[in-house]
């Protein structure tokens, strides 16, 4: 089925429909089959996370400690139960902490870690299914695309898009997993559009807070949806509204291309997996370097003399040409 905006309905509201209305049967086998590679793509790098980022998340795990626990849902590798937002908050930062999880080329956005955290901790407080967990996946995924897309690029000028965008997707999975009506589910998008943070400096710092955007973002777009469930109010409209979420985090929005042939296909399938921890844009010039380091035999300590030591201004731009 394929959403476009009606005259009683915005894109808010189209979008909302779709994450009600789509269900796993629609799916193409493809975006299946992306969703359960990401799902285990970013439980991977969460696994690393727990090892060599532990000290830096160590903080968000003694900040769980003095909120208590509800032993419902659980953290990667130690299987400790904890509360389903703490789950979510913890899971997200550690997936996120090593840079390693999957992105989309164009978008700089991490959706798989603030996705996957999302739907493993919700479905397992709610008993939810395999097909459901891949449903809510791939759903998100699509909101989170196309709101990206649609604020992009003067967004990531001073915004982060895991943080910011990446909201929606922990909205849009929550309220898929919840059963919450089209109703329903345009007031979670809309408390998760308030809610959405995250400033582009964590790059320049390279502190937790980059991290963070991927695990608060998760708990703050899952708790958008839950307080939806029980009652909570939230503004309709908010992706197109003037004064809005597209309006206020891009100079140029193209909110028109948010409802562009949706339901037709799915944008999971153009995320991928990371060869490199580092930016994506940085992954051809890694590469090309490595290639060259390898077919001239370069050593480590080589490189680094190269590179740091007293005559590295002076050597000729064609010098690994020269050693061949």
């Amino acid at each position: 089925m394929i959403y476009k905006e009606s005259k009683k309905s915005g894109a808010t509201r189209s979008l909302s429909e779709f994450i009600v209305r789509t269900d796993y049967s629609e799916l193409p086998s493809d975006a299946i089959g992306a969703a359960k590679k990401m799902i285990l793509d970013t439980l991977g790098c969460g696994i690393a996370g727990t090892v060599i980022s532990r000290n830096e998340v160590e903080p968000v795990l003694k900040l769980i400690a003095d909120l208590g626990n509800t032993a419902e849902c659980s953290l990667l590798v130690s299987g400790k139960k904890t509360s389903w937002l703490n789950a979510i908050l913890v899971n997200g930062t550690f997936c996120h902490s090593i840079d390693y999880d999957d992105t989309r080329a164009g978008l700089t956005t991490h959706i798989g870690a603030v996705v996957v955290p999302t739907v493993l901790s919700i479905g397992e407080k709610l008993g939810a299914s395999g097909r459901d967990v891949i449903s809510a996946a791939v759903i998100a995924y699509e909101v989170v695309y196309r709101i990206s897309n649609a604020v992009m690029p003067s967004h990531y000028h001073f915004w982060h898009s895991t943080g910011t965008n990446g909201t929606f997707g922990a909205a849009a999975a929550t309220a898929k997993l919840l059963g919450l009506n089209i109703e329903k589910t345009e007031l979670a998008l809309g408390v998760a559009a308030d809610q959405a943070s995250g400033l582009i400096s964590c790059i320049e710092f390279g502190d937790l807070t980059k991290s963070l955007h991927a695990g608060l973002t998760a708990a703050k777009g899952a708790l958008a949806a839950m307080l939806i469930r029980n009652g909570a109010t939230g503004p309709k409209g908010i992706l197109e509204y003037n004064r809005g979420y597209c309006h206020a985090f891009s100079k140029e929005p193209k909110i028109e291309t948010i409802l562009t042939d949706l339901g037709k296909s799915y944008d999971i399938v153009n995320n991928a997996p990371k060869s490199f921890p580092a930016v994506l844009g940085s992954h051809c010039a890694i590469a090309a370097t490595l290639k060259i380091v390898k077919a001239n035999r370069v050593s480590a300590d080589e490189f680094k003399a190269w590179v740091t030591g007293p005559g590295a201004d002076s050597l000729p731009d064609n010098y690994i040409h020269h050693r061949q």
